[in-house]
């Protein structure tokens, strides 16, 4: 392992450095429990409306930027197309509104897509405006002479006069607009910080070589075009760890054909698999490129333009160019599935996308590739072909969204945001997005559970699993206090009628997590994937965790006072599972075991078989065997013991009176408003809150 002073020596040096190097690793920080957050192609097509611009949807981006810090993030990753135009001053404009971030302590790391890449020498740009990439993870450090507030201050008359570097590159003042950068964010001075640590990169598309000998010290004038510090021949691939995550970021676009279909990807596999593979790395790894595995729209992909018509993006069999693509895709979803990555995140498609990817060659062998939502003014709907190695999850169009990806330990929980665009096409003036996003969906896994494929039709009941595994693994993940626990659904069917944009039946993605037990009886286990997109409620289903009945008193159990309990999402206080459940069936226990026969609202206590049941279609999705609670609901704004029309009043005089009490903010997001009542309302203890 070579550490890297990132003084740039030379570009011999730099060179050498991108062979497999590694940078000195920054320290992880303790939190067990972190967040990180996606944005996918940032580029505004239409005029600019006074918010927008150089191609860059500033105000867009302040507005997700604002979610991002409001949800607490530690990193952002852009997953490329940061323009829609690519030039040196829509690229500054970009790095401009990155601004927010580092004033609120964010790590940024974006990467190029085929729109950035139209631009000659662009990896060049991103290492200079984005030197985090290059120089070990140290963020808020963009050189003073390609500095964003530097250009705009000089360009728009700011008194910044005294300026050593006044006098901007000419390259960058003909190609800026006349008219200021929409409310640009405010500089916080210049404190540095480092977010991450262990960089590395390939040896093609290797960011080190786009930065000049010299860089940062150089004058104005040293490097490309004008522009300091930029050489040519590199791009942008690299990886780095924070806490217990490996990004690694893809970039497989080169200057001979900017912003093509010409892809590295393959010649940098072996980089990725010794990324992925390394004994060192952290538990969970996370890839990202711009491109797709198997798009809805776009047919090229990571590994370069469609062989044909009718390649779907994963090769057309039968053709040379079609073998070696479809050999390319196999080792690197194999290399993936090997060594326990489960998403790859990308861009390009301007839709969500959660599907799962089998390697055209090697059975077995699948990633789930989720196609990010985009953040941008326009907008494209899938097309044909489409490949039989496609499991689509979920779909969503013609929306504007960002992505939490929360990890807590071996489980990762990813909420998908969203307002709509109102458009198939492209909108000209910019939405209203804060205090409009509402959570479509969320979805996850766990290193230490398993995932299951549920058909529409199909039963529930193939789902079970036990804390075997993540017993096994406790150690590596930092947690101890497993009691052993089973979990299994004993009923219920995928009664989804959600298809995609061309009709395929959309298939559940159900996965199982762990985590030990924590004031609870039983450890809690985790079900993602059961809620469709922008529903309230699951299919109704009935759960069944596993804890040991002989070391509690008989007619306790039989009096109901053990449970099964589920999480409330916004509170995190345990409630009866059925407490959860949205409007219909009636609260009813049984000591004995579960029977077809039982209701939504049934709950119970089998002693034979050892466990606590119910019947549920909540959104609630951590469960685990509780002592049954005695206290309020966290929804029962009045405390009488019942949630119905009493509390509905005074919500609607919370929301009338525009309270910011969060006690009123049932769907925590922030605010107090229709959503909220019409979440009470679904929660009513009584049906028609009688």
């Amino acid at each position: 392992m070579q550490k890297a002073s990132f003084t740039k020596a030379g570009s011999a040096a730099a060179l050498a450095l991108c062979i497999g190097a590694v940078s000195a690793s920054a320290a992880a920080p303790a939190s067990s429990t972190w967040k990180f957050g996606v944005l996918s192609d940032t580029q505004w097509v239409s005029a600019d409306d006074g918010k927008s611009p150089e191609s860059t949807p500033a105000s867009m981006i302040q507005q997700i930027d604002k979610a991002f810090i409001a949800q607490g993030v530690k990193v952002v990753i852009a997953v490329g197309d940061t323009v829609d135009n690519s030039t040196p001053a829509s690229q500054a404009t970009r790095a401009l509104y990155s601004q927010d971030l580092y004033n609120a302590g964010i790590g940024f790391y974006p990467l190029r897509g085929n729109h950035d890449a139209e631009l000659t020498y662009s990896g060049g740009y991103f290492a200079t405006l984005y030197p985090q990439i290059v120089n070990g993870g140290i963020n808020n450090l963009t050189p003073q002479w390609d500095s964003p507030y530097y250009i705009v201050n000089t360009l728009f008359g700011s008194a910044d006069a005294s300026s050593t570097y006044k006098d901007t590159p000419t390259v960058l003042n003909s190609a800026f607009a006349t008219v200021p950068p929409a409310n640009p964010p405010a500089v916080f001075g210049t404190n540095t910080f480092v977010v991450g640590g262990n960089f590395s990169y390939p040896a093609q598309n290797c960011p080190l070589t786009n930065v000049a000998s010299g860089y940062p010290s150089a004058a104005p004038g040293s490097g490309l075009a004008g522009y300091p510090g930029i050489t040519s021949g590199g791009g942008l691939s690299y990886s780095f760890d924070y806490n217990n995550v490996r990004f690694v970021l893809l970039d497989q676009f080169v200057d001979s054909d900017l912003g093509g279909n010409t892809s590295s990807t393959a010649a940098q596999q072996p980089w990725i698999t010794q990324q992925l593979s390394d004994s060192a790395r952290p538990a969970h790894a996370f890839l990202f490129s711009h491109k797709n595995l198997l798009g809805g729209n776009h047919k090229d992909n990571l590994f370069g333009g469609n062989v044909n018509s009718s390649d779907p993006g994963d090769g057309a069999a039968g053709t040379t160019a079609g073998d070696a693509k479809r050999a390319a895709e196999d080792t690197f979803i194999t290399a993936a599935a090997n060594y326990n990555v489960h998403y790859l995140i990308t861009g390009h498609d301007h839709h969500h996308v959660d599907s799962i990817v089998k390697s055209p060659l090697t059975p077995g062998k699948t990633i789930h590739q989720i196609i990010s939502q985009s953040d941008s003014s326009k907008f494209y709907t899938p097309g044909s072909p489409y490949s039989a190695n496609e499991i689509s999850v979920s779909e969503d169009l013609y929306q504007v969204g960002y992505y939490i990806y929360t990890v807590d330990g071996p489980r990762v929980t990813v909420d998908y945001y969203s307002v709509p665009a109102n458009t198939t096409g492209t909108f000209a003036t910019t939405p209203v997005l804060t205090g409009n996003w509402q959570k479509a969906l969320t979805f996850g896994y766990s290193l230490n559970g398993q995932e299951f494929q549920v058909a529409q039709g199909s039963s529930y009941s193939v789902i079970s699993d036990t804390t075997a595994k993540a017993i096994a693994n406790a150690a590596a993940y930092n947690e101890s206090g497993y009691v052993g626990t089973a979990v299994q659904i004993l009923n219920g069917t995928n009664g989804s009628v959600l298809k995609t944009h061309d009709g395929r039946k959309l298939t559940k993605a159900v996965d199982i997590g762990w985590a030990p037990a924590n004031g609870t009886i039983s450890d809690i286990v985790t079900l993602w994937g059961l809620t469709d997109l922008a529903a309230a409620q699951t299919d109704t289903i009935v759960v069944s965790v596993s804890f040991n009945t002989s070391a509690y008193n008989a007619s306790d159990l039989q009096n109901g006072l053990y449970c099964l309990g589920s999480q409330d999402l916004k509170s995190g206080a345990w409630i009866n599972a059925v407490d959860d459940n949205i409007v219909g069936g009636s609260k009813n226990f049984v000591y004995g075991s579960y029977s077809s026969s039982y209701g939504l609202g049934t709950w119970g206590i089998d002693p034979v078989a050892g466990t606590a049941w119910a019947v549920v279609n909540g959104p609630n999705r951590n469960f685990a065997v509780i002592a049954t609670p005695s206290t309020p609901l966290p929804w029962d704004l009045n405390g009488d013991g019942v949630v119905n029309t009493a509390d509905a009043t005074l919500l609607s005089k919370a929301i009338a009176t525009h309270s910011t009490n969060p006690a009123y903010d049932l769907t925590g997001d922030g605010v107090v408003n229709a959503s909220d009542l019409k979440w009470l309302m679904l929660h009513y203890t009584n049906v028609g809150g009688k």
